[in-house]
């Protein structure tokens, strides 16, 4: 599978899809180099990487999830913290047994489906109430100018 970020992945807000493609940029360049036979090395950055900008990325997405009273907040934020799990469980297995085929195939796998089921379906149900809500504001805001 391929793990590119395209438009139909945008959730209209511009901090979130920035963030979003850089992390398919990320295991896109993981993909790439596994397929040229230099993934062992590139996966000790990927997931340093990981571990670093989803605690970002994450607290972003929380954060406008709390502003916005989003009903999905507890449901979104436990996915997140599944995900970081992951992540650590990734690296420690890394650790204990090094950079092996088998754990490049898992990472490139687990982590790329999670992210592209996730920004599929997650955050494409977050964009889609903020952008609800944000039509319900200006609605409120017209019917109340009269």
């Amino acid at each position: 599978m391929e793990y590119k970020w395209d438009q139909s992945l945008a959730t209209g807000n511009n901090v979130i899809d920035w963030q979003h493609q850089e992390l398919f940029r990320r295991m896109e360049k993981l993909v790439t180099a596994a397929n040229n036979g230099e993934g062992q090395d590139v996966l000790s950055e990927a997931i340093t990487f990981l571990e670093k900008y989803v605690v970002q990325h994450f607290d972003a997405e929380e954060q406008i999830q709390i502003a916005n009273s989003y009903p999905e907040y507890d449901s979104h934020k436990q996915q997140h913290h599944e995900f970081r799990n992951n992540i650590t469980e990734l690296k420690k297995e890394f650790e204990t047994e090094g950079a092996n085929a088998a754990i490049l195939v898992k990472s490139i796998a687990s982590v790329g489906n999670w992210i592209y089921n996730h920004v599929k379906r997650s955050d494409k149900a977050l964009a889609e109430y903020l952008r609800d809500r944000a039509k319900a504001e200006t609605l409120r805001e017209t019917v109340d100018v009269k």
